[in-house]
């Protein structure tokens, strides 16, 4: 007979420790890897065959626990241990969720016996009882051997280092079993009623990761890491690797390793088939289910998009109790068959659920649509194309020889055949890297799909964790700096994988590994090694000076180089500088941090905004359209904006917009001074116009020169209007993908919100200060331009050495129009003594919020200096310094001509 179990929110502020009755719930296995203990009586129970976990003795957890937690004995309690991966103890308010309530429901072993998927994705699986809190993989840690006997000192250490504790959880929400859902039956699409979904992850294609080894440095420490997680996880087999952009490829794996199950992480790949279908025009998004296979519950409503991202709201037939009672291969009929029995567990889009039969079904479709099972479809569409030799699709069903077995203390290990479209992937971590590399890159499908897998982000049942098309979003804090990774995580008795990129490190990790250890622990265990030390406080005011792959010049020039940047970290400066000559770096360095709050410090791929000099990008956008034919620039813009304002339309031209002589008053910069709110409202770019681009001509256009913020308003709209998209595609189209820019694009709102950026602040000492301005979409040519020192470089020298421009465009991008402001299109032409010489230089500077640069290049042989600040440095010392750095490369340049040594 069931018992009645009745469960209340417990206010996250209060938590100390999950205390219930001797009996009240069995024990219970939580996700990912973490071990969750629930004492009865002190002494009355061991680990059993098929039991979940252990119990262990209440006062002997609290003596292990001494000085780790606030509670020195708990007699007669339950206790619940996770490992924590963030340096804190899990009953800190920092992974608030809401608490689900299941008042007045059966519970016993009937309910709670566990329900472990015979595939699938462990740490996304349904709750094994109707009321389990979960913290963040990221919390969980990489192992679920009996505590604390089986500690040993090798794993002590590691969790030391890695700053993960031991320590008590009362967490994230409780989550409901396909039990507690009543069958529906849907006409018609529902409006999403889940929890809040996640803001959409605009993910940068990042660069290439060359095979070529890392330094010794980051491989001593990989090297190191590895050790420490195979001691902690007594792993069977594992396979790990990392890859950093632009640097090299890391593997730890050993000679002859056999091939590794990854799970849920291979749903990815039958994503990408479906995806690869879609651009093909071969399928569609939102073409219903009963398209393809007729028989689906609300299959007439149910999409493949619903498919993709676990929406359609298809019963997952792992749940059903007679198919995990008997795990075996189960073809797509059989699955779906077991799914019509319980029917549907709410209208497609009203919520999100995780549903293997959902995959399997996409791996029908494919079948029926490319005429290929789907082990076929991956290895001619994937595998081969990019040559990842040691990936396998196995054929559902079809066996699984020569893989890793899997190997597990709390259940049966299954055959990692039975998966089928649900994860048809083994093989190695370095592969996986490639994989997801490829795939970010645009490389297996067109970008705009590649956004559109993180476009819509759904919660799991993991805190911080969340679903799109294929790819899974980790958002969450670890210690004091917050994580967000891109990738796809699988788990399932004896195995756990995870493989992600994690933009804030410019770095791709993968691990699979057998047993009952946390792959997302081992992977972000990974990354911090990928960090270089010392500790967060000399992070926070170190210098990195990296030499490219130029000659090396001089002594005595780079000690000059050295003598400014030393002089300028002295005076306060916080950000990058960068000289080059053409697109040849001569030095970079980074001074300092990106986000002081989460100490993360500064490197040469930090992005930044880039305030007004994003005018001067907008100019180039402009005659791209003029060298395509479809603007001029001394038209008036009354022949692309009919509908504006009929006196002033026949007046200005997008020459007279773009050098600020358009008598066009400034209206917006007065209503963001007036109404400070009003800063990150978005507007559609036709009531932007009106608002703030309609105003009363202030002079005849071309007699005054006058900065106007509203100028660009109105050449946005000209150029979406003409261009026939947003700004913002036509910046990617135009400009970041011709280029291959990696770490440039247009933001709209608060940057701090891209992937990758620094954050800007008012002050760094003695409290950091942080001072956003927000960019609406409709200012995008005004001020939403982020960038990299690098990448700007590679935009002016494509530029301004005619790459990308006619000849004729080039000039009139550098051709002063208002001369007592030395004003072209977008920016300034200034002349300038250089290395003892007169020269002609683009003049560049920009600033919003806490960001402050300059640019300059010279015009006849490319010499640049760029210099990016996210600390309000004074503007004249920003100058100062930057002129500094380009005297340094005229002299590296004549010590390469003399041989002297200054």
């Amino acid at each position: 007979m069931s018992a009645t179990c009745r469960t209340a929110a417990v206010p996250i502020s209060g938590c100390r420790a999950n205390l219930r009755r001797a009996g009240a719930m069995p024990p219970q296995e939580s996700s990912a890897g973490a071990m969750v203990t629930r004492g009865v009586a002190p002494n009355t129970r061991r680990r059993q065959p098929g039991n979940a976990s252990a119990s262990i003795p209440s006062t002997h957890v609290a003596r292990h626990m001494a000085g780790r937690s606030r509670i020195s004995s708990v007699p007669n309690s339950a206790v619940e241990l996770r490992f924590l991966s963030n340096g804190r103890q899990a009953a800190e308010p920092e992974l608030s969720g809401e608490w689900r309530r299941f008042d007045q429901r059966p519970c016993g072993p009937e309910i709670a016996d566990p329900l472990a998927a015979y595939r699938g994705e462990q740490e996304a699986m349904p709750a094994r009882s109707r009321s389990v809190r979960r913290a963040h993989p990221l919390q969980q840690g990489l192992s679920m051997l009996n505590l604390p006997a089986r500690i040993a000192r090798a794993r002590s250490r590691f969790l030391r280092a890695g700053g993960i504790l031991v320590a008590l959880s009362c967490l994230a929400p409780a989550i409901a079993r396909a039990e507690d859902y009543k069958p529906v039956v849907c006409t018609a699409r529902a409006p999403y009623a889940g929890r809040p979904l996640h803001a959409a992850v605009a993910v940068p294609p990042p660069a290439a990761v060359p095979d070529s080894a890392l330094d010794p440095a980051t491989t001593a420490r990989l090297d190191a890491a590895l050790a420490a997680i195979k001691a902690a996880t007594h792993a069977p087999s594992i396979t790990a690797a990392v890859g950093i952009e632009g640097k090299g490829m890391w593997s730890g794996d050993a000679a002859g390793q056999r091939p590794l199950f990854w799970a849920s992480a291979g749903k990815t790949f039958t994503a990408i088939v479906v995806l690869q279908l879609v651009q093909e025009r071969k399928l569609s998004l939102d073409d219903t289910v009963s398209t393809w296979i007729p028989g689906v519950p609300n299959g007439k409503v149910v999409t493949v998009r619903d498919l993709l991202a676990h929406t359609g709201g298809l019963f997952s037939a792992n749940e059903d109790k007679k198919a995990h009672a008997a795990p075996r291969y189960r073809d797509p009929a059989e699955t779906l068959a077991i799914a019509r029995k319980h029917g549907a567990l709410f209208c497609p889009g009203a919520n999100w659920r995780y549903s293997n039969t959902g995959y399997d079904l996409l791996g029908e479709i494919v079948r029926r649509v490319d005429g290929r099972s789907i082990d076929a479809a991956i290895t001619a569409r994937i595998l081969t194309p990019l040559g990842l030799t040691s990936l396998r699709a196995l054929p559902p069903g079809g066996g699984a020889e020569g893989v890793a077995p899997l190997v597990s203390a709390q259940a049966k290990p299954i055959d990692p055949s039975w998966a089928g479209a649900a994860g048809p992937i083994v093989g190695s971590a370095s592969d996986m890297v490639r994989f997801w590399s490829a795939l970010l890159g645009g490389r297996l499908i067109a970008p705009s799909l590649v956004q559109e897998m993180t476009g819509t982000l759904y919660p799991m049942f993991d805190s911080g964790t969340f679903y799109g098309l294929g790819a899974m979003v980790f958002d969450a804090p670890d210690g004091d700096r917050r994580l967000l990774w891109i990738g796809h995580a699988g788990g399932t008795p004896g195995a756990s994988a995870l493989v992600v990129y994690a933009p804030a490190d410019h770095a791709f990790a993968a691990v699979a590994l057998t047993g009952d250890g946390s792959a997302v622990a081992s992977v972000n265990a990974l990354l911090k090694a990928t960090r270089q030390p010392p500790a967060r406080e000399a992070a926070a005011a170190a210098t990195t000076v990296a030499a490219t792959a130029a000659p090396p010049g001089p002594q005595g020039s780079t000690a000059n180089w050295r003598d400014a940047i030393d002089a300028a970290r002295d005076d306060g400066f916080n950000g990058v500088a960068l000289t080059a000559r053409g697109k040849t770096i001569d030095h970079v360095a980074a001074i300092g941090v990106a986000d002081a709050a989460h100490g993360v410090p500064l490197s040469d791929r930090s992005r930044f905004e880039i305030g007004s000099m994003s005018k001067w990008i907008a100019s180039v956008i402009v005659l791209k359209l003029v060298d395509q034919g479809k603007l001029d620039l001394d038209t008036p813009i009354a022949r692309y904006l009919p509908d504006y304002r009929a006196d002033n339309g026949a007046r200005l031209t997008l020459r007279r917009l773009m050098s600020h002589s358009s008598g066009l008053p400034n209206d917006i910069l007065k209503a963001r001074q007036a109404d400070p709110a009003s800063r990150g409202v978005e507007l559609d770019m036709q009531e932007a116009v009106r608002r703030y681009a309609s105003g009363d001509l202030a002079f005849a256009p071309g007699t005054q020169w006058e900065y106007s913020q509203s100028n660009w308003i109105l050449v946005q709209a000209v150029v979406e209007r003409v261009g026939g998209t947003s700004y913002k595609a036509l910046v990617d189209r135009l400009l970041v993908r011709p280029l291959g820019l990696a770490d440039s694009g247009i933001y709209a709102g608060d940057s701090a919100k891209q992937a990758g950026m620094a954050v800007g602040y008012s002050t760094l000492s003695p409290t950091p200060q942080p001072k956003p301005n927000p960019i609406p979409g409709f200012m995008g040519m005004t001020g939403g331009f982020y960038t990299t020192a690098p990448d700007l470089l590679v935009v002016m020298d494509a530029v301004l050495s005619g790459q990308l421009l006619r000849p004729e465009s080039r000039k009139a991008l550098t051709t002063i129009q208002m001369p007592e402001q030395h004003y072209a299109l977008g920016g300034r032409i200034r002349s300038a003594r250089v290395g003892g010489t007169l020269r002609d230089l683009a003049w560049e500077d920009g600033s919003n919020g806490g960001f402050r640069m300059v640019a300059r290049r010279v015009l006849a042989d490319g010499h640049s200096v760029i210099v990016l600040n996210n600390a309000s440095w004074d503007y004249q010392k920003l100058g100062d310094f930057a002129d500094a750095l380009l005297e340094t490369s005229y002299r590296r340049q004549s010590h390469s001509s003399t041989g002297a040594i200054q």
